[in-house]
């Protein structure tokens, strides 16, 4: 049995009975014919019932009789008299969402399917966005003109005479004219002096990506040929044939971090996540790439060794020889007999303390163990080394 709201409680008679509702004195008020039972709110209820195959929703009265016939996939409660009507973006594909109606509590339209969210009402206002930007809306769904409207998909609200405003996964502070008053800092310096940006490409609700920017370089043109790269590397050609309005099937997003930074090298790292709508899960995906902020040049792993010798072999019999104590210790974690060497287009990063060679999910461990990561110190490896050569002198 669920808690009391407006005097009444969701129950049934067995586990796996339907859901009726009781009052306070425990008088069946509304017979179980639900699936499911939500809590009333202003004399109002959402429930569901099993219809083509699948649970659908609607709204009932007090007296237990349907407002809002069940056709939904979702029903939001949103206050002051307002719900809203979701149903399938992709009738072909239930899970990639919906898209939301704004309706009153006695069943009348206010809207067409246009918001891909809406929040709760607050003072006649609440928080929406559809395939482009996110605003505030009337209980008559229509647009507050002079309240913020920002690009991208996310909530905002009203607090003490500021808006707060959480977009596209990033949080900041307006005036109601929609002038940034507190945004957190959106760049990280570098021991050279370089600055790392962030910046934004959406091309659709459902790819996102935050890649990074160089600023502050001393060779401009450097700086310039560094960014077209990193935009390319980070963003997909493909998208920009994709319109805002296009409905996808999958969701995809990827950002950076600064992993390391010495003197004129620096190593970002790019973390990205593609799930395909109706999969059990989506696929995480980690690069990185070392670039010399002084010349420009974007290093590989066989940069940094001598040139005839064979790396690859000696990082095989490294990272080969830490697996295997890994296996003999019982790790179940690592299959056996997977690791077949290091290549040269193995996944890697440097640091102050060593070379870090990586795997992706599923290459010589179940997923659940993520990116398996071997460290090499360059005590291991001194003496192949290249010493003389760009990529180790740009960081030591």
């Amino acid at each position: 049995m669920s808690a009391f709201s407006d005097g009444k409680a969701a129950f049934r008679e067995s586990h796996d009975g339907r859901y009726g509702y009781i009052d306070t004195n425990g008088n069946v008020v509304i017979k179980p014919a639900f699936v499911t039972a939500g809590n009333f709110r202003d004399h109002r209820a959402v429930v569901s019932v099993w219809g083509g195959g699948r649970e659908i929703y609607g709204l009932i009265a007090e007296n237990g009789r349907f407002v809002i016939i069940p056709q939904y996939e979702e029903i939001l409660m949103l206050g002051e008299d307002r719900v809203a009507l979701g149903i399938p973006r992709d009738p072909g594909n239930l899970y990639a969402g919906l898209k939301y109606a704004l309706a009153d509590t006695d069943g009348n339209l206010l809207t067409d399917f246009v918001f891909c969210s809406v929040g709760r009402f607050s003072n006649g206002i609440a928080s929406a966005a559809d395939s482009t930007s996110t605003y505030f809306i009337n209980t008559s769904g229509k647009k507050v003109e002079n309240l913020p409207v920002l690009e991208g998909k996310g909530e905002m609200e009203v607090l003490d005479g500021l808006v707060y405003a959480n977009i596209d996964q990033r949080a900041f502070y307006l005036n109601r004219q929609g002038q940034a008053v507190y945004r957190p800092v959106s760049w990280v310096g570098t021991e050279s002096g370089v600055k790392v940006f962030e910046e934004k490409y959406k091309p659709n609700v459902d790819y996102l990506v935050y890649y990074p920017v160089l600023g502050n370089m001393a060779d401009l043109k450097a700086e310039a040929d560094i960014n077209a790269k990193l935009r390319e590397m980070w963003t997909d050609i493909s998208t920009l044939k994709v319109k805002p309005s296009d409905i996808l099937d999958y969701h995809y997003e990827s950002g950076f971090s600064v992993v390391f930074s010495r003197k004129d090298l620096l190593v970002l790292a790019e973390s990205s996540y593609f799930y395909p709508f109706g999969a059990a899960h989506g696929t995480p995906d980690m690069n990185h790439v070392h670039i010399d902020t002084r010349s420009g040049e974007f290093y590989e792993l066989g940069d940094l060794f001598r040139k005839g010798s064979n790396y690859e072999a000696v990082l095989t019999e490294i990272v080969g020889r830490q697996i295997n104590e890994l296996v003999e210790s019982g790790d179940e974690m690592i299959f056996p007999d997977a690791f077949d060497g290091i290549s040269s287009d193995q996944p890697f990063y440097v640091t102050d303390k060593g070379l870090s060679l990586y795997f992706r999910p599923y290459e010589i461990a179940p997923y659940a163990a993520g990116f398996p990561t071997f460290m090499v110190t360059y005590e291991e490896i001194a003496d192949i080394i290249d010493k003389d050569g760009k990529f180790w002198k740009s960081f030591n």
